[in-house]
């Protein structure tokens, strides 16, 4: 289980020798493990109070997937994880999102996530109202923050979209 994580923190350390973090994936409370060739993840779910603040501007119910990936096909790796973890039960409620924190450098595996409709979103809105960070030649240490990657439409579907849709 240690060398996929070392393996993507040496990997992730090359591109990024700033990013701290990736050299550990501790299980929180309500995780569920994921294994796979080369990969390690853990899923969990986050539910809103639908009369909290940050119900405002998230989805009720958040799936989330902090991951691991090595070897000589991150790619693979990831999609398999991703795969794994999309075949999950997500029940049926209302205002459900998936949700990938990547290291936005790391740009290897990136396409598993693509391919699987997910987008990037580099600011959360809760981080709207703060100021973005200047970056300037002064400033050359700044690095941007991994990039959260979410789907793009409701994960509650049980296929993938074949057509453009023509709401709006």
């Amino acid at each position: 289980m240690d060398d996929p994580i070392k393996e993507h923190a040496t990997r992730v350390y090359a591109a990024d020798p700033l990013l701290a973090g990736q050299d550990e994936l501790t299980a929180r409370r309500g995780e569920d493990l994921l294994e796979v060739a080369g990969g390690i993840g853990l899923a969990a779910v986050e539910r809103l109070d639908p009369g909290t603040l940050q119900s405002c501007w998230s989805p009720l119910v958040v799936h989330r997937l902090r991951a691991r990936v090595a070897g000589p096909d991150p790619e693979a790796a990831l999609g398999a994880l991703l795969d794994q973890w999309l075949a999950m039960p997500r029940g049926d409620e209302p205002e459900q999102a998936l949700s990938v924190v990547w290291p936005s450098r790391d740009t290897a595996p990136v396409r598993a996530l693509a391919v699987r409709g997910f987008a990037p979103s580099p600011r959360s809105p809760s981080a709207a109202s703060a100021p973005a960070p200047l970056l300037t030649p002064a400033s050359p240490s700044a690095r941007p923050a991994p990039t959260t990657w979410r789907r793009c439409h409701p994960c509650t579907s049980g296929s993938w979209p074949t057509t453009p849709s023509s709401a709006g």
